[in-house]
């Protein structure tokens, strides 16, 4: 009857063993992903910023186990970094920065941010127009919008431009990517603008539209 007793107990000290093992495993952190801070960066050339790296848990939750974060500039003739997240604007452009995060047997994990780096003498987008300023159009009939965009000194800019147009009522009337907006069925609507050259703060306007039977 004692043999029976002890082999119980035995029996129950495994099982608690065994519960506190599949606890531990279950409360492990799982390296998941990243928060990157700040958003994309600009700076000007020979300006200095920089990127820091909080890796989270399958949770969510702040990733507590020890880890290494090496960066890597893939255009380092725009912009450098190192691995303590520090960068440099050295030439005007668009540089793309990769991140890594590692910690032990875990699976890496990898995030992209870009830098803009501008320079003084650079052209930049400021103001733009739109020809026509309004629309009237039939249904089933087209009108193109052309817009000029401007730099800070009021000349024309050359540089690319990436331009997007967006119907705020796609069954009244519809725009596609080189503004040619047409009538769908009467009413009146607006097309969104926007244009960037991917490195300066967006222009945007709307274009008032109406369409007629």
């Amino acid at each position: 009857m004692k043999k029976a007793h002890i082999f119980l107990a035995i029996i129950v000290v495994m099982i608690g063993i065994l519960g506190i093992s599949s606890n531990v495993f279950a409360d492990q952190q799982i390296l998941t992903s990243m928060i990157i801070q700040p958003g994309p960066v600009t700076l000007s050339v020979g300006e200095k910023g920089a990127y820091t790296v909080y890796p989270l848990d399958q949770n969510g939750n702040p990733f507590l186990e020890r880890f290494t974060v090496t960066w890597e500039s893939l255009i380092p003739t725009v912009a450098t970094i190192n691995n303590s997240g520090l960068i440099k604007g050295i030439s005007s452009g668009i540089a793309t920065m990769i991140v890594t995060v590692t910690s032990g047997n875990f699976t890496p994990i990898y995030g992209v941010v870009p830098v803009y780096v501008t320079s003084p003498e650079d052209p930049i987008p400021t103001t733009f127009k739109i020809s026509p300023s309004q629309v009237s159009i039939k249904i089933g009939k087209t009108q193109m919008l052309k817009i000029s965009v401007l730099d800070q000194d009021g000349d024309r800019f050359t540089g690319n431009l990436l331009k997007m147009f967006v119907s705020y009522d796609r069954q009244i009337a519809i725009a596609d990517g080189q503004g040619i907006i047409t009538g769908i069925s009467a009413g009146n609507t607006g097309i969104f603008v926007v244009v960037t050259d991917g490195i300066h703060p967006l222009l945007s306007a709307t274009v008032d539209v109406i369409v007629r039977q």
